[in-house]
């Protein structure tokens, strides 16, 4: 029996499910048999532990790998043989039967397999096997054979796969933990749960539930829950079950739903009417929509609510002020709108988070009878308010005060008030505090972090400040106007690793002395001037950022920055620094552009083989590019050298730098050819994964990813937050010669190419047309021959092309995106010709025979003819309009409305100043379903209102409204749409990273910069709130053309524990417009920190005009999706 037992248990699992199941019921009936034939007694008087259940355990630590010891205490030695005393077992006192098995393994992971010796400890009631690591077996099934068990924790123990059903014959189970934070347990059917009569606790938070479409009735038969906690499963949204129906616990006081996929407060009434009691709400980071249902305020127990990260709308509900027990509120990251309701009532509110909503108007002075409030979070809103003392008058509990990025709040402070409060976080960011320092902060002794940028402040930094940052952890006072000379910073902090950021201010002077425990040091843009010779000394600091560009430092940089091994982030740039660079070790990215540093620095930087970023531009820096450079910095993203006094070729060795993106040796006295070998730079070829590059998570650490001024189109721009997306090589103005190489062209994700001003020569690389991502192409003042590749006409996307003053010939490739870029791109090449040039091919000529006969059909017959037909023809039609009176009212309805129409087509206004445009009048006669709203000048806002005033409703059919709220890929498998005629448009480009861009991208969107186009605009006054009407004009040729559009709908979602979010709005054609379909904008911050920005739209003719010209039509809007996409990245990159 023993034999056949330990063959069953083994490792635990079966080599299938079906075997695994049968297996284990052979083996409980094996050791029930064994259990009624065995005494229950211990052999020894003096110990309590029976040798049959300590036999069990020892079997079951036998298939356990216990690294920490935890169950050092287990053993057959003889001082080991009271199994009762062992780590984790509690025995009865009067049975001697192990009861409890406590293995939690949080600090001490157990590693194995669970024996089926368990089964041998038949009168255990508790058993704890969290926290351990069971390598992603199955939970086995026979647990559900322990049928006295009222206490089971697996949670977070690395199990997978369908939780066995057995479990529901644990009847007498109260609680249940079976949590799993790696997403690796599923239940495709709760039914088994509905057995558990007697549970109490409940928690599968992170099991995935998706096809579990019966949750929700079956947790309403547990009539003695308390606690429920399905967190993270990914539920189905489904409709709560019938009055009739409910069997929900009365007990119920704590309920997580946290994290899943619910959109509608569907299942609400479920535990608002039938748990009394309830007292812990947690529906965060779910898709709820709609308002908060006004009923909340009749859960008058509820302490804690949290409904963080939805899509919530409307206003909060005045009932939720009566909830005298509600201690906990975050209704943060939603887009609520209205004033905040009076709360004095919640007199035990202890946080308050509100932050990141569209709240409006004043803040309700109630707030400060709130004398249990320890966090006051109402940052990212549109508050327009004079924040006075009134607003806190009994906050004698306030740690945390955030009201940041509410550009409408003003503090009006008394100088000398005393806040009844010591601060913790302070969070003003963007409001109005200056123009003096706040003198009230002086009673803050406690203060952990200060961020004060952008408020106004025209002050010198007061002194007393400096005693109170004994604790500051975090100091942000940039974009003020601080000025005078900052004291000795070297024993201002104690504490460790503080963040400090004093940049964008004005202050003067030598550079202080800074503090060697400060983990970021930021003091750029500033007028610091002088020598940094104290900048450290030989004591190693723990500085890990330090930016100290853009000031008016000079002289040579201290031999001590070699002692700084936590040093990773340097930037030095703009300033007047002179003289060779120090070695240093350690460094990962490097700003010194725009400096004077001379001498072969590039040799100091050997030992730092870990630099992913490197921008030594604008120096006076000389020697050759060393070879070892492409094995050395193998994680390089980015190199420029440009300007400086460099020589001799570029090394071939480069081409092991597989992670670069951009390479700049432009404006230098680089000779040689271009290596052949480009195309092992493998970043240009496909997609970055940016998280896995150690650049970008530093700069990302620090708030933003990387920024540089780069060359871009003959302008040097700052690239802040999508630099990462920059893909350049810029060789330009050396004396490079030879051809270019063909490798260059695999580079398929280049985006700029700049050979300018070299000395490179033969034809242009026939595949150059698979650089489909170009966007930037200056091959100029080279002597390139032969014809330009047909391929060029293939780079749809390209914004700048300069072939100009080299030796090409033949004729220019021709399509539409070729001749936008104007004669200019091509001129100094004698041989070419062809549009845009104003120089004809031969052959293209229309040949004229000078001797070519009289035509012998035009003779006297002919004209005989042509009177008797015009004659016959005339009258045939006329006669009948003289004879025919409802045949002539017809035709000179007709007559007129065409005379209309082509007034308004060819007819400039006729009105100027106050009177209306007549053109817009007369193109409105032919009737709402065919108007057209055209304009000779730029449509002034009086005629966009007049086109919008005299446009019809929507025209396209109801049922398609709103359908671009859906994903691109949907609507792109649209049958019926398709059927329907219309033709779905989709472009989705990378224009950034981090919430800053995103946020810039929205504001950008609001404001309507996707528009800011010379042939394409909209007012940028138009709120974008769903029913507004607004007006695209568009240059087309000659006339401008106005087409009317009415907002369908507004959406902006937002989940901060993913940090992701996403704002849109689509918008519908009306009548009047060229077009009939829909059209969506959208910005989006994705869970890997990308900002998109996408266009998706959905069309067809509404229009004659639209009908016969429908492949310009399409033309034009690819057009568009190119120079929009190119707009916003700019404006975001600016």
């Amino acid at each position: 029996m023993v034999l056949a037992g330990d063959s069953a248990g083994g490792n635990g699992l079966a080599e299938t499910e079906e075997d695994y199941g049968e297996q284990e019921h052979v083996i409980v009936l094996l050791f029930s048999l064994r259990a009624t034939c065995e005494h229950s007694v211990g052999t020894k008087d003096d110990i309590r532990c029976l040798e049959k259940e300590r036999k069990a355990l020892l079997k079951f630590k036998d298939e356990l790998i216990d690294e920490y010891g935890q169950l050092s205490s287990w053993g057959n030695q003889k001082d080991k043989e009271e199994c009762c005393k062992w780590s984790g077992v509690l025995c009865d006192n009067l049975t001697n039967h192990i009861i409890q098995l406590d293995l939690n393994g949080t600090s001490a992971p157990l590693e194995g397999n669970i024996s089926v010796w368990l089964l041998e400890i038949q009168h255990l009631k508790h058993l704890d096997l969290s926290g351990n690591d069971f390598n992603y077996n199955r939970i086995p099934q026979f647990i559900g054979s322990l049928n006295r068990l009222q206490y089971l924790d697996l949670s977070n123990s690395y199990f997978s796969g369908e939780i066995p059903h057995h479990l529901g014959n644990l009847s007498e189970l109260q609680f249940l933990g079976l949590s799993s934070y790696d997403g690796m347990l599923t239940s495709t059917n709760l039914d088994w749960l509905s057995r558990l009569h007697s549970l109490r606790y409940l928690n599968l938070g992170y099991v995935s539930l998706t096809m579990a479409t019966n949750w929700l009735q079956t947790i309403s038969k547990l009539i003695h829950l308390k606690v429920f906690d399905l967190s993270h499963c990914h539920l189905p949204t489904v409709l709560p079950p019938s009055p009739s129906t409910f069997n929900a616990s009365n007990s119920l006081y704590q309920l997580d739903l946290f994290g899943n996929d619910l959109s509608s407060f569907s299942i609400f009434p479920w535990f608002v009417n039938f748990s009394s009691g309830l007292s812990y709400i947690d529906l965060s980071f779910n898709k709820l929509q709609g308002p908060i249902p006004d009923a909340i305020g009749n859960l008058l127990s509820l302490s804690y609510l949290s409904l963080i990260g939805n899509q919530l709308e409307g206003e909060i509900p005045i009932s939720l002020g009566n909830l005298s027990s509600l201690s906990y509120l975050d209704l943060s990251y939603n887009q609520l709108i209205g004033t905040v309701p009076h709360l004095a009532l919640s007199s035990s509110l202890t946080q308050l988070s509100l932050d990141h909503n569209m709240f409006n108007g004043t803040v309700t002075q109630s707030i400060g009878s709130l004398s249990k409030l320890e966090y006051l979070r109402l940052g990212s809103n549109h508050f327009e308010d004079i924040i006075n003392e009134s607003h806190f008058f009994n906050l004698s509990q306030l740690q945390v005060l955030d009201f940041s990025s509410n550009p409408g709040i003003s503090f009006n402070l008394s100088s000398g008030w005393k806040p009844p409060f010591q601060l913790k976080d302070v969070f003003l960011s963007g409001c109005k505090v200056g123009p003096h320092f706040p003198t009230w902060l002086r009673t803050q002794t406690t203060l952990y972090k200060l961020i004060i940028s952008n408020v106004g402040i025209l002050d010198t930094f007061p002194d007393w400040l400096w005693g109170l940052s004994s604790n500051l952890y975090d100091l942000n006072v940039s974009h003020n106007n601080f000025h005078g000379v900052l004291p000795d910073l070297s024993s201002k902090f104690s504490t460790n690793f503080p963040n400090i950021d004093l940049s964008f201010n004005n202050f003067s002077g030598s550079l202080p002395i800074l503090p060697p425990t400060a983990v970021s040091l930021v003091l750029s843009s500033n007028k610091f001037s002088g020598p940094v010779t104290n900048i450290c000394n030989k004591t190693s600091c723990k500085w890990f950022y330090l930016d100290l560009s853009n000031n008016l430092l000079s002289g040579q940089l201290p031999d001590c920055l070699v002692n700084l091994p936590n040093l990773k982030f340097l930037k030095l740039a703009h300033n007047n620094f002179s003289g060779k660079f120090p070695l240093l070790n350690y460094l990962s990215s490097l700003h010194l552009q725009n400096n004077s540093f001379t001498g072969e620095i590039l040799t100091s930087l050997r030992n730092c083989t870990s630099l992913t970023f490197i921008d030594l531009s604008r120096n006076k820096l000389t020697g050759k590019i060393p070879t070892w450079v492409g094995d050395t910095f193998s994680s390089l993203v980015f190199l420029s050298l440009r300007s400086n006094e460099f020589f001799g070729s570029i090394p071939s060795n480069l081409c092991h730098l597989a992670h670069l993106q951009v390479l700049d040796f432009s404006l230098n006295k680089i000779s040689g050819a271009i290596p052949k070998c480009l195309n092992n730079l493998t970043a240009m070829i496909q997609e970055v994964d940016y998280e896995s590059n150690e650049s970008y998570f530093i700069t990302k650490y620090m708030g933003g990813f990387e920024s540089a001024n780069v060359m871009w189109k003959r302008n040097e721009q700052e690239y802040k937050n999508t630099l990462q997306l920059v893909k350049l090589i810029d060789l330009s103005s050396n004396n490079l010669v030879g051809d270019i190489p063909a490798e260059i062209t695999s580079l398929v994700t280049l985006v700029g190419l700049n050979l300018s001003r070299n000395n490179l020569s033969g034809i242009l690389p026939a595949n150059i047309g698979q650089l489909r991502s170009l966007d930037f192409l200056d091959l100029s003042r080279n002597h390139f021959s032969g014809g330009i590749p047909i391929g060029v006409s293939q780079l749809d996307q390209l914004g700048v092309l300069d072939l100009s003053y080299n030796n090409l010939s033949g004729k220019i490739p021709q399509n539409i995106h070729v001749e936008t870029f104007g004669a200019s791109a091509f001129e100094g090449n004698p041989y070419l010709c062809g549009l845009p040039l104003n120089k004809t091919c031969p052959g293209d000529e229309i040949a004229q025979d000078p001797n070519e006969e009289e035509d012998k059909l035009i003779s006297g017959g002919f004209y005989i003819t042509m009177v008797v037909g015009f004659v016959f023809g005339f009258w045939g039609v006329c006669g009948t309009l003289v004879f025919n009176n409802s045949w002539r009212i017809a035709f000179f309805k007709l007559w007129n409305s065409s005379m209309d129409w082509l007034f308004s087509l060819y007819n400039q206004p006729l009105v100027s100043g106050r009177g209306q445009n007549r053109l817009i009048t007369r193109a409105c006669i032919l009737g709402k379903e065919k108007m057209v709203f055209l304009c000779w000048a730029r449509p002034s806002p009086r005629e966009q209102k007049t086109c919008i005033d005299k446009s019809g409703d929507f025209n396209y059919d109801r049922k398609y409204r709103g359908a671009t709220v859906k994903p691109a890929l949907i609507l792109q498998q649209d049958g019926e749409l398709s059927d329907s005629g219309f033709s779905v448009n989709h472009t989705r480009v990378l224009v950034g990273s981090g919430p800053e861009t995103f946020e810039k991208g929205k504001s950008a969107l609001q404001n309507w910069r996707h528009f800011g186009l010379n042939w394409a605009f909209v007012d940028p006054k138009t709120p974008i709130q769903p029913g507004v009407k607004f007006c695209v004009c568009v240059k087309e040729l000659f006339p401008w053309l106005m087409m009317p559009l009415k907002v369908v709908y507004v959406n902006e979602n937002r989940n901060p524990k993913k940090a992701v979010a996403s704002f849109s709005f689509g918008s519908g054609t009306l009548a009047g417009h060229l077009l009939a379909g829909e059209e969506r904008f959208s910005i989006t911050l994705d869970e890997n920190n990308k900002v998109w920005y996408e266009i998706l739209s959905f069309s067809k003719p509404a229009h004659f005009l639209s009908i016969i010209g429908y492949p310009y039509v399409l033309f034009s809007q690819k057009h568009f999706a190119h120079a929009s996409s190119l707009a916003m990245s700019q404006h975001l990159s600016s």
